[in-house]
């Protein structure tokens, strides 16, 4: 959520979401329905199972069951703020409360409330507001006079582990004693855009699909760069921009450095991170495994979605040979699929692909990273085994970010160089760790504000 700005305990937001709830031990799923279809039947399915149980509303239902999950930077959620924190600024009642964007694909309910009081809720808000940022149009008479503005939604895409829901709250549950004073335009244009690049964002790569050693991919980032510390920010310019004036930024810094490839950087300069059930990172693969099934070479190498805010250069590589590279892969290759036309004859008869790709939309930088083995570079199949045009997106699975030291690895110079644009200033954002989950102690609402929202036909 983006207006009214929640208040952080570090410096940047963070979109991962605050608990998980286990759908089908609390709202079991109905004879002939299913968690495990496309959103909008899981949605379906959800509110036949919700109109039936004994749950009043959808932050009723959070707080009685949701497990808050932890972050390393972030630390526990709460069942109140979720990663937010409780006492932060007091904020003015905006005329619609914002979310940077709730994407099509994360269907599911989504209320606010004042204190107690129900003052918006919808079905499917994924669905019925698609606009960038999201607005809803929450009854603000309701407010007047609270002290808590508190936002929660749910999203119920999850197809390979349907059963658990993610519940994002305090990421958009918000303001501590709510001043009563009326936004000028200006400031919430400027609150707007500064968080409006922070929807979410993460991806990997879908053909060739790399191998998981679970039944489903991981989005997360594989490591975090220091960009300050690594490639300082030129005088004049900025991290802390869009993330567009940030990529600029990134390749003045770059090209004035020692490094000779985006995979030159990373592997010299990421901490890896630790994600469960995927394990540690590697400097290689990332959270995908080298050993995993050989697959043809593709006409294109595609990722499932960088998605706009998530701006920087990316790569692909095929044994130590650069096969393809773009100084702005979110803002050059914005389709979905995202494909990246590399040079295949770079890649025949390798044994492994790797492609990375970073995002400066904020520090520090996130790293993704996936390998996948190649069947020789057969170039009579001309297409991977995989069909991926767009793949069921992995849980957000329960993580711990944990980091080590990365280790130093030379990375051949290639004979493909990049001339950086000239830049402009940037902007921090949020970094996002998939969070671990820890136990909710289920608490009772007393005053749900209101009925329930009934599944529109």
């Amino acid at each position: 959520m983006i207006l009214p700005l929640p208040t952080w305990p570090v410096s940047w937001s963070t979109n991962s979401f605050a608990a998980t709830i286990e759908g089908d031990t609390y709202l079991p799923v109905p004879d002939g329905m299913s968690y495990s279809t496309d959103p909008y039947d899981n949605t379906e399915a959800y509110w036949t199972a919700f109109n039936e149980s004994s749950y009043t509303s959808l932050k009723d239902l959070i707080t009685k069951t949701a497990e808050v999950q932890t972050m390393e930077t972030f630390g526990t959620a709460t069942l109140e703020c979720g990663f937010s924190l409780a006492n932060g600024t007091a904020r003015g009642l905006p005329e619609e409360v914002e979310w940077s964007q709730l994407t099509s694909s994360h269907e599911g309910p989504c209320e606010v409330w004042c204190d107690d009081t129900l003052v918006f809720e919808d079905w499917n808000c994924a669905l019925d507001y698609t606009s960038d940022p999201a607005k809803l149009p929450y009854d603000s008479s309701k407010c007047s006079g609270t002290s808590m503005l508190t936002s929660y939604w749910t999203r119920l895409h999850l197809g390979l582990r349907s059963m658990t829901y993610a519940v994002h709250f305090g990421f958009f549950c918000l303001l501590h004693r709510l001043t009563m004073v009326s936004l000028s335009s200006a400031a919430l244009v400027v609150a707007a855009s500064v968080l409006a690049a922070q929807a979410e964002a993460h991806s990997y790569v879908t053909n060739p699909m790399p191998t998981w050693s679970v039944g489903y991919p991981s989005t997360n980032y594989a490591g975090l760069i220091d960009g300050q510390k690594y490639l300082p920010c030129p005088k004049g310019l900025s991290y802390g921009g869009t993330p567009e004036s940030n990529t600029n930024a990134y390749w003045k810094a770059f090209n004035a450095s020692k490094y000779t490839s985006l995979k030159d950087l990373a592997d010299k300069t990421m901490v890896l991170q630790t994600l469960s059930p995927f394990g540690k990172a590697t400097a290689e693969c990332g959270f995908s495994i080298k050993n995993g099934t050989a697959r043809a070479l593709p006409k294109e190498v595609q990722w499932h979605d960088f998605g706009l805010s998530h701006q920087g250069p990316c790569e692909v590589w095929c044994d130590g040979k650069l096969a393809f590279e773009d100084k702005n892969c979110a803002l050059n290759y914005p389709e979905v699929p995202a494909s990246l036309p590399y040079d295949k004859s770079v890649c025949e008869g390798a044994s492994m692909m790797q492609s990375y790709w970073i995002a400066v939309h904020g520090l520090p930088w996130q790293l993704y990273l996936n390998c996948i083995p190649l069947k020789g570079g057969d170039s009579t199949a001309g297409e991977s085994d995989t069909t991926v045009t767009q793949t069921t997106t992995a849980p957000e699975a329960s993580t711990t970010t944990t980091t080590e030291a990365p280790t130093a690895t030379d990375t051949p110079k290639t004979e493909t160089t990049t001339d950086a644009p000239e830049t402009t200033p940037a902007a921090p954002t949020p970094t996002t760790a998939t969070p671990t989950a820890t136990e909710a102690t289920p608490t009772t609402d007393e005053n749900t504000g209101g009925g329930k929202c009934t599944r529109r036909m």
